[in-house]
């Protein structure tokens, strides 16, 4: 088994190995700089930590620390930390591990022809299950190795601590591998396996998004002081968590331990990790092998037994041939103000926007940004001097229309593209280029002026604005809002793309960067305008009611040439939309015959 192990993993780095050889030259000396990169990296966290570290162990700090009235023992804290890594490294191995084996384990596309292949399954296990530990490794050995080795300088701590660094950060790496093998065994059992990535990857990507924009907010704080009850509960905390007691303590204090010279203490404490780390390991992994092994032909053959639910019975006027007519609902009158195959597609592209949960993140994100911006906003608002109220009276608009802007995009962009290979369905149905325009210029118009005008709405009961505003506000964003949908659709048009097989390369290429600036330009206008002409009006005292009502009327004309006459000049191309790219297929498989074999194409001469 081993034997099969050490073939699967240099198979596997000959194939990396061969893909780095295949690299051009450019992309060779780039792997190289960032391989000088992270090495200069973990050279300054090692210089970081163990300057931190000297200055906290000061004296003269100490003294000081002392008169201000925080009696901490630093010395105990810092012989402490390591226990604060050990724990820190064991977690971020439990959670990181799950995506990875997710992805390996499910999603590689290699496991059929593995597990055919003449290997022992276990050994195929296995070398996924390493395959998905070493980056893991790799990243806490680029981060808490060297915050450890800064630690140990600072402490002047043995030879031998320096060396049992990386071997109890494999094991914590080894022993989260492990456990998250059996959570995702449990997940894929009942989520598939696809949609679990991408809500791992949604709650990722927020969670960071979160994590980046969390400095604007603690910006805003002012003068902030941090009690010295505050900072003894955290010391307090932490020698809780450094009891030995506590199993995730065990490699910490394996390693002050060893590092003070405690060997009795430190080996004990380390073999404890050994011992402990190697057993449930191998607990887990066999019951997730046979968990794997069991399960892997019900996820990818899907065969839950399903009930099908038993057909409605027909009504008899429908079987005689009588119309049935429908009941009536909001949903039956939404649906008669649009031709039928304009409705169809309407509900089509929104089962597609709702399936996919990529598109959540999309609309999360826009969100997201919206609140934290209006909360920093509202912060400012009692230190805004008297003629600057009208300016920040409207910028909740101007928050609004950013919103609408990142959802039309998204949708106006891909609203073509999305079909994909589908696009020659619609192409020889008998559907007008009026209906699709209708139909794609809904689903670009509706969700963003519906979030636009509830943003509108909340953030106006918030800061107690005038109805009167607020009506000029949420009637400026339904106007930007549709020009924008029709400008975006139109480059839409112009560059739609039927042969994308990964969802980020809907809205791509040329067009979509083009478009992109001008929908950045179209905006700023529209914002001047909307916002701007109120200022203006009042700054040369002009009636109120004058500078709103130009507002608008710009507005429309804006709107109207900056969306509507692009739209229109762009719907001419419909028709003809998918050809270009099947020439082009055409001309390049054609040339490629040439190449391969010369006298296709040609008439040669008999001799």
């Amino acid at each position: 088994m081993f034997a099969s192990i050490l073939k699967l993993l240099r198979l596997r780095a000959r194939l990396a190995w061969n893909t780095f050889k295949h690299r051009s030259l450019g992309q060779k000396i780039g792997y190289g700089v960032a391989f000088l990169g992270l090495l200069t990296f973990a050279g300054i966290i090692i210089f970081f930590s163990w300057g931190l570290l000297q200055f906290l162990t000061n004296p003269r700090i100490l003294r000081e620390l002392e008169a201000a009235g925080l009696n901490l023992n630093f010395g105990e804290m810092l012989v402490q930390l390591p226990v604060l890594f050990s724990i820190g490294a064991f977690v971020v191995g439990l959670f990181a591990n799950f995506g990875v084996l997710l992805q390996g384990l499910y999603l590689s596309g290699d496991m059929e022809f593995l597990l055919t292949a003449p290997l022992p399954a276990r050994s195929v296990f296995l070398s996924k299950l390493i395959q998905a530990i070493l980056p893991n490794l790799l990243l806490l050995a680029l981060i808490s190795g060297p915050a450890l080795i800064g630690l140990g300088l600072a402490q002047d701590y043995n030879f031998f601590y320096y060396l049992l660094v990386p071997i109890i950060l494999s094991l914590l790496v080894t022993l989260g591998a492990g456990l998250s093998s059996i959570l995702v065994m449990l997940v894929v059992r009942v989520v598939n396996p696809r949609r679990a990535a991408e809500v791992l990857g949604l709650v990722g990507g927020l969670t960071a998004f979160i994590c980046s924009q969390s400095g604007q907010l603690a910006g805003r704080f002012d003068n902030v002081e941090i009690p010295t009850e505050q900072l003894v509960g955290v010391a307090n905390t932490l020698q809780r968590m450094a009891s030995p007691w506590n199993p995730l303590a065990w490699p910490g204090l394996g390693l002050s331990a060893v590092g003070q010279g405690q060997w009795a203490l430190g080996l004990g404490f380390t073999g404890l990790t050994l011992v402990v780390t190697a057993g449930l390991f191998v607990v887990t992994l066999t019951f997730a092998e046979r968990m794997y092994f069991t399960g892997w032909s019900r996820v990818q053959l899907g065969t839950k037994s399903s009930k099908r639910k038993a057909a409605p019975a027909r009504d008899t006027a429908t079987l005689s041939g009588a119309t049935a007519q429908p009941r009536p609902g909001l949903g039956v009158w939404i649906a008669n103000l649009f031709p039928p195959p304009a409705w169809a597609i309407i509900l089509k592209d929104a089962r597609l926007y709702r399936r996919d949960i990529r598109n959540l993140s999309n609309l999360i994100f826009p969100i997201v940004l919206a609140v934290i911006w209006t909360i920093s906003i509202f912060r400012e608002d009692e230190n805004i001097p008297a003629s600057a109220q009208t300016f920040f009276s409207n910028s909740g608009l101007g928050i609004g229309i950013f919103m609408a802007m990142m959802f039309v995009m998204r949708f106006g962009f891909g609203g073509f593209s999305l079909e994909g290979q589908q696009w020659w369905i619609l192409k020889t149905s008998p559907v007008r280029p009026a209906h699709l325009i209708l139909a794609k210029y809904t689903l670009a118009l509706i969700p963003p002026s519906f979030f636009g005008v509830v943003y509108l709405l909340v953030a106006s009961f918030l800061r107690a604005t005038p109805l009167f505003l607020l009506a000029y506000q949420i009637i400026a964003e339904l106007i930007i809002v549709a020009g924008m949908a029709a400008l975006t659709l139109a480059f839409g048009i112009w560059g739609a793309r039927f042969d994308w097989t990964n969802p980020s390369e809907v809205s791509g290429g040329t067009a979509g960067c083009i478009g992109s600036l001008l929908t950045f330009v179209f905006v700023g206008l529209a914002g001047g305008v909307f916002i701007g002409l109120p200022i203006l009006a009042e700054t040369f005292r002009l009636p109120q009611i004058a500078g709103y009502s130009v507002a608008l009327f710009v507005g429309v004309l804006l709107s109207g040439v900056g969306g509507a006459l692009p739209l229109a000049l762009a719907a001419r191309r419909i028709p003809r939309m998918g050809e270009e790219e099947g020439k082009k297929a055409s001309k390049k498989k054609s040339k490629k015959t040439r190449t391969e074999n010369p006298t296709v194409g040609d008439n040669p001469q008999k001799p």
